[in-house]
Order: C-alpha cells, then structure tokens, then sequence
C-alpha cells in the first residue's frame, strides 16, 4: 500500500479533538483523513499521544488511546 499524504501530529490531534471551540477544524482533519491513503511516522504518532494527554482541553485520555 503506498500513501498519497503524510499526516502531521497536529491533524491528528485535531481530529481526535472532542473541544466545541475545535469542532470546525475536527471535522476538516477527518474529512483529509477520509480522502486520500495516508501515512503516519512514530514520531508523529509519539507527538500526539504526548499532546493529547497534555492538553487537556481536548477531551482525549490515556483509556482513550488504544494501539490495536
């Protein structure tokens, strides 16, 4: 499987994001996700779940994030 787009941290941070103030942004990051095969690295799957759990106003905790 070869990826059309690399995503970065930040449009997976938004697309998990449950923040009302965010809701504009969270629905763009899902539809990007949605419309092409996409790649992600370690380190950008490190980046967010470091953010997530940092910014709390995201809604986003650690029984949240599953690696299956």
């Amino acid at each position: 499987m070869t990826a059309d787009v690399f995503l970065d941290a930040n449009i997976l941070l938004y697309a998990s994001s449950k923040a009302p103030a965010d809701a504009e942004k969270s629905q763009q990051a899902r539809l990007l996700m949605l419309a092409a095969p996409f790649a992600l690295s370690s380190q950008v799957l490190q980046e967010y779940i470091a953010n997530a759990l940092r910014k709390k106003a995201l809604g986003i905790s650690e029984a949240n994030i599953d690696a299956q």
